[in-house]
């Protein structure tokens, strides 16, 4: 496999891994992402508008990794003690 091949995995048009040096990326389409984050397509089209996730544009798909996701997430997390309105 080369170094910077995309290959489709099990679920078709859901999940891809891509490998670079040697790692394995899970990369995710705009349908399997919008699953794992519990919101519709036309949420997470929104949110890439207004910039609000990280994704690739590959051969015209929108993917997100894993990192992606994560980030997203993290950022819209609300700890304990935080103050929401002030946004700290």
């Amino acid at each position: 496999m080369a170094a910077s091949e995309t290959v489709q995995r099990a679920r078709p048009n859901s999940v891809f891994q891509h490998r670079e040096a040697g790692v394995a990326v899970r990369l995710h389409t705009i349908d399997d992402a919008a699953k794992r984050l519990h919101v519709t397509v036309p949420t997470l089209r929104k949110y890439i508008r207004q910039r609000r996730i990280a994704y690739a544009r590959v051969g015209g798909k929108l993917l997100f990794s894993e990192q992606h996701l994560e980030q997203f997430v993290a950022a819209n997390t609300t700890r304990p003690g935080q103050d929401v309105r002030a946004g700290s």
